[in-house]
């Protein structure tokens, strides 16, 4: 494995992927504990949640965080979302 030197940039090693309806009580802790387990091993990565069209505060949630945690992204399913028409 090659030791990277402080002068070349850094690499992004994962993208998480999170589908999210509907899910404000369960990110907190899921993003939480992603971005500490992350951080903790050095790994250069970026949390995409994905929101569809929640009617909770999924979406106010990841806003508020992602003021904290800028490896955090939203993207947001324009209506009516879902698998289907």
């Amino acid at each position: 494995m090659r030791n990277l030197s402080a002068r070349e940039p850094a690499i992004m090693k994962l993208s998480v992927i999170i589908p999210a309806y509907n899910e404000g009580n369960n990110l907190p802790e899921t993003l939480d504990g992603l971005i500490g387990t992350f951080r903790q091993e050095g790994v250069s990565f970026e949390i995409v949640v994905v929101n569809d069209n929640s009617n909770d505060h999924t979406r106010q949630l990841v806003l508020d965080q992602m003021q904290r945690d800028p490896e955090i992204v939203l993207m947001s399913n324009m209506p009516p979302g879902g698998i289907g028409p």
